[in-house]
Order: structure tokens, then sequence, then C-alpha cells
């Protein structure tokens, strides 16, 4: 593996699923959030919950003046919980003959990652591909027919760290660029 590419959990999982003289030239971390109708979903969801355990915490006990604020924390985590599971992360690997996508679990990105599904795509014969660059973001959509991928990397490092801490590593940035450009030019 090349020096600059680094050490870490993504290059790890990435090495598994290359082909024996296979060379990894970039790697990249992207997410899709859940969709914009879905937000007010998840927080009606998230609202019901909280109002649900502090009406039981109020028949168990008396009500008081620390309602709201357990209100307020389930409220939130409740919605932050919701906001995981209905994003999907992706690590992507752009080698010299091939483009893997790992999707990944967002709960397993501790030490290790979780890998839920792998695709993989011959640079010779992708799928259309758009990608989009601005200043907030890089965007990645693989238009496979049958496994279709939409993936954001965020520039902004409050952003990023947001959705996952490990898209705010600058080498994160400068693997998406890299890999959308070069996958632009195909």
């Amino acid at each position: 593996m090349p020096k600059e590419l680094g050490e870490s959990k993504f290059t790890t999982a990435l090495q598994a699923h290359l082909d024996k003289d296979e060379q990894l030239k970039h790697w990249a971390f992207g997410t899709k959030p859940p969709n914009l109708f879905l937000v007010p979903l998840i927080l009606i969801a998230s609202t019901f919950v909280a109002f649900l355990v502090v009406w039981v915490s109020q028949v168990l006990t008396a009500p008081g003046p620390f309602d709201f604020i357990i209100f307020l924390l389930f409220w939130v985590g409740a919605a932050g919980v919701l906001w995981t599971a209905m994003r999907k992360d992706y690590v992507f690997g752009l080698t010299d003959r091939r483009l893997i996508v790992l999707r990944v679990s967002p709960w397993g990105l501790g030490k290790s990652i979780s890998i839920k599904e792998v695709m993989k795509h011959q640079l010779d014969h992708l799928p259309p591909i758009e990608t989009s660059d601005n200043s907030s973001r890089t965007v990645l959509k693989i238009q496979d027919s049958q496994k279709p991928v939409i993936a954001k990397f965020y520039h902004s490092r409050m952003v990023a760290k947001i959705f996952n801490p490990a898209m705010a590593a600058p080498e994160n940035q400068v693997h998406a660029k890299a890999i959308v450009a070069a996958l632009s030019a195909k």
C-alpha cells in the first residue's frame, strides 16, 4: 500500500477486497443522510418517545422540575438514534482497476468496520456516474440499475463531524476529490 494513503480502519477494510496485485490509490468515507421529507417524521417520532418517557416518569413518580430536562435529553437522543439508523455510510476505494464500495453500518465505526454490503465496479465497465463538487461538499452518484449509490463528502469539518468524525479528517476530503476527479475523467 502506498505510504501516502496512511494506515486506517478504512484502508484495512478495503485491503480485504483487493485482488492479489491490485493497488489501492484512494479511499474516502461518505454518507447519504436521510431524505429531507423524513426529517419531520424523525422529529415527530422523537417527540413522541420523549413525551412517553416523561409521562411514564410522572406516573411512576411525582411531577418535578426536571421533567423538561428529561424531555429534552430523550428528544435529542431519540432524534439522533433515528437519524443514524436511517442514514447510509460508505467507504470508497479506488484502485488501479476497480472502484470498490463498501456499505458499512453507521453503528460500527469504532475501532473496526462492520461491512453490510460490497459493490465492485471495473473501471473500464463503470455504470453511469454523476459527480459534483462545490464549496460545501463533493457528491458521487453511481447510477447502477441494481444497486444505486449516492454519497456526500462534506468539506466543512463542523458539518462532517455531525455525520461522522471520520469525514472530518483532512485526508478524507483529499481522497474524495481525487476519486471524483478520476471517475469524472472516465
